[in-house]
């Protein structure tokens, strides 16, 4: 039985008929997350990633210089040779499973591996196997809260998006009165050029209508939130 499958909860159908182009030199088992090297050799990516904290040069060939920014990931090829190997689960030791399946069987199938509960999003601490899950789903709390906590959520959302608004409205409205300040400021600047030269006419009349709609803003701007 390998290290790693122990680890991720398998064990290979048939370890021997592996193709040995598919097994790390590092690790000696199928690759995990392949990535390829400047040089072209293959390594799980976290195995490298482990040599190249202590040599930055390739495991096999001493090329040096390298990084985990200069791999790039295996082919397609290599891919589907991995996900074709067959596993069998140490959990519910149901047999032939393909690797690239595994994760999915662990998910939705397998009877004996640890599940979160579905309200585990809610906070819900529950782990427990996959048939006990239905008996606690129905007694969960935080399940029959479900609708209480969504609907609160529902309002939250909505009271940010009007306090988003209301929060544009008044940047608007505040540059607004800041247009309104340097045209009463002009005009005052006009009116009084006029007055000193006896021109005052209707300047005056003007300025106060500014003053009015000045006035005005700042009253609908101090009555937003």
């Amino acid at each position: 039985m390998s290290t790693e499958g122990i680890v991720r909860g398998y064990d290979f159908m048939d370890a021997s008929s592996i193709d040995e182009h598919v097994i790390c030199a590092i690790c000696a088992h199928p690759f995990t997350d392949p990535v390829v090297t400047p040089c072209d050799h293959i390594f799980c990516k976290a195995c490298i990633k482990s040599w190249f904290d202590k040599k930055s040069e390739c495991y096999l060939c001493r090329k040096g210089g390298l990084s985990m920014k200069a791999l790039r990931p295996a082919n397609h090829c290599v891919m589907n040779i991995l996900d074709k190997i067959l596993v069998r689960c140490l959990a519910c030791e149901d047999e032939n499973i393909r690797r690239g399946d595994f994760a999915d069987h662990l998910k939705n199938h397998c009877l004996y591996h640890p599940q979160k509960c579905s309200a585990s999003d809610l906070k819900c601490p529950w782990v427990g196997l996959r048939n006990q899950a239905k008996s606690h789903h129905s007694a969960c709390i935080f399940e029959t809260l479900r609708p209480a906590f969504e609907d609160i959520l529902t309002r939250l959302h909505a009271i940010e998006k009007e306090n988003k608004s209301l929060r544009s409205e008044n940047s608007d409205l505040k540059e607004e009165l800041m247009t309104l300040e340097r045209e009463y400021n002009e005009l005052e600047g006009v009116m009084k050029n006029n007055e000193e030269h006896g021109h005052s006419g209707h300047t005056g009349i003007v300025v106060f209508l500014l003053f009015l709609n000045y006035t005005n803003l700042i009253k609908d701007i101090t009555t937003l939130p």
